[in-house]
């Protein structure tokens, strides 16, 4: 299942019916009955919670020889269940049902030979349902994925219209300048000078909207965190890139219409109303 071991060992052949009974728990197994300790070497027995026992499950001491990942389980908007893993070969309960997972290429007749290998073990076998681990993941992210499309796709309109609204203000905001921009230039100001002027003055205006841009975002992104799986509502990655479009588009729209000014005679750019 590709689930990670953090700590100690995974399942062996010499974890028999005949040897030591032997557990793995998770990471919040470990971190909610251990408290930062490690509990490799330590004992659990199933069904002792408390120090209150059940007798009708109560198994031998289990020695714990690993902490893996955690996993979810009953889907990805729930949290990590309290989970422990014992080799099938120490089963002392048998369960009711079990789920098998066969790791094989990809065949589409792979589930009529399945059925047929179980029947000629077992006649009386009953196999309830068969699929595959694609289609398990793709059912189980069919929700949160068309969310996060259609979150996308607002993120991606709103960044266009800023964009556009940054562009057209700022480009707008120096094009009135253009006789100031005339002025300097008759005076005898470097065109580069100009430019940079501009620009810088630009870039201050940029930087102070989106301060409080991001920190309006940070004050409202924890509640995304329901819509989001696998990434962290304060993405760091996610703050600096739409922060890097936008001090780009400011900069545009700061540098185009003033070199376009300073290309101007000043003798033309006095009269510009």
């Amino acid at each position: 299942m590709h689930i990670p071991i953090l700590q100690g060992r995974g399942f062996q052949e010499t974890d028999t019916a005949s040897s030591t009974p032997v557990v793995i728990v998770s990471e919040t197994v470990a971190r909610a009955w251990w408290k930062g300790k490690s509990p490799i070497g330590d004992r659990l027995v199933v069904g002792e919670y408390n120090g209150r026992q059940f007798p009708e499950v109560l198994e031998p001491p289990r020695e714990v020889v690993g902490v893996v990942g955690d996993v979810k389980n009953l889907g990805l908007q729930e949290t990590e269940p309290t989970t422990i893993y014992v080799p099938a070969s120490q089963l002392f309960r048998p369960p009711n049902s079990t789920a098998w997972v066969v790791r094989a290429s990809s065949n589409l007749a792979l589930d009529a030979e399945l059925r047929r290998a179980l029947t000629a073990l077992n006649p009386d076998q009953r196999v309830l349902h068969l699929q595959s681990m694609s289609d398990v993941v793709a059912r189980e992210v069919a929700h949160p994925a068309f969310d996060a499309l259609l979150m996308g796709i607002f993120a991606a309109l709103a960044l266009a219209l800023t964009s556009v609204g940054i562009y057209g203000v700022l480009s707008f905001q120096v094009a009135r300048r253009t006789q100031e921009i005339g002025i300097r230039m008759a005076l005898g100001a470097r065109r580069a000078n100009v430019l940079f002027m501009v620009v810088r003055q630009g870039a201050l205006l940029a930087a102070a909207g989106i301060a409080i841009g991001l920190a309006g975002a940070l004050a409202l992104s924890r509640f995304l965190s329901s819509l989001l799986y696998g990434v962290k509502p304060t993405d760091p990655l996610t703050f600096f890139g739409v922060s890097l479009i936008l001090v780009a588009v400011a900069l545009l729209a700061s540098f185009i219409p003033a070199r376009r000014a300073t290309k101007v005679d000043p003798m033309v750019a006095l009269r510009y109303e």
